[in-house]
């Protein structure tokens, strides 16, 4: 944004003089030029370039929104997670490389950003495991906040973490109270685990995933793997509509 303030600027003070542009003039719109293009590669990359390591998830019927996805390493404006002060001081960025933020839409556009939690049409959303394996670890008991209240806990509100081998899938910010499964349980793909709520580091209702790889279960230290949807990644304002549930 404040690039585009001063591209706005100066193409309005050279439009109102009469003075012929000079070298150094020159040298900066070339510069600004490669600066863009530079943008623009990283912004398609993390669109379409398919890691090596990644996995296939699910959604249910409806209408949903990427917020932030993909490859957060190659382009912070598609995804915040890897380069977020507060991740790197925590030393769990890593691990959020390839985090996924989800939200669901209709066709209101007021109802993008209000102040209650039962307005927006992801909470109270049932959630469902993307992938099999053992219940890990759950959280169920921490209040959901209300939007845009601030002073927000660091951690994943209520979250249930799935383990299959060395994978683990992280599922968070889920309403208090909602999760009904119990860790040692097993899951298969599509199972009920609970409902999406606004509790944790969050400002407003959404769904947070995340998928690692680890060596052992401390999986905020491991490796962040790519999410996928019908062969392509998830990244930032991808809308993914499903007229049928599975």
């Amino acid at each position: 944004m404040e690039i585009l303030i001063i591209v706005l600027l100066v193409v309005d003070w050279l439009s109102s003089t009469t003075e012929p542009i000079n070298f150094y003039w020159l040298i900066f719109f070339v510069i600004l030029q490669l600066y863009l293009l530079l943008i623009l590669s990283k912004i398609l990359l993390v669109i379409f370039k398919s890691d090596s390591e990644r996995f296939e998830t699910a959604f249910r019927h409806s209408k949903y929104l990427i917020t932030d996805g993909g490859n957060s390493k190659i382009s912070r404006l598609m995804n915040y997670h890897f380069y977020s002060p507060v991740h790197k001081k925590n030393k769990t960025n890593r691990s959020m490389q390839f985090a996924v933020d989800v939200v669901k839409l209709n066709n209101d556009p007021s109802s993008l950003l209000p102040l209650i939690n039962e307005d927006y049409l992801i909470f109270d959303e049932p959630v469902y495991a993307p992938m099999e394996g053992i219940v890990l670890k759950v959280v169920n008991n921490i209040p959901d906040n209300g939007p845009f209240s601030g002073n927000y806990p660091y951690n994943t509100g209520n979250t249930v973490v799935i383990k299959n081998n060395d994978f683990y899938f992280l599922l968070g910010h889920l309403k208090m109270g909602s999760i009904l499964v119990k860790e040692g349980d097993f899951m298969h793909q599509n199972d009920f685990i609970g409902k999406a709520g606004n509790s944790g580091m969050s400002e407003r209702p959404h769904l947070h995933m995340q998928l690692m790889k680890s060596d052992t279960d401390n999986y905020w230290k491991g490796t962040g793997i790519s999410i996928q949807y019908e062969g392509k990644n998830l990244y930032k304002n991808r809308l993914i509509t499903i007229s049928q549930s599975l």
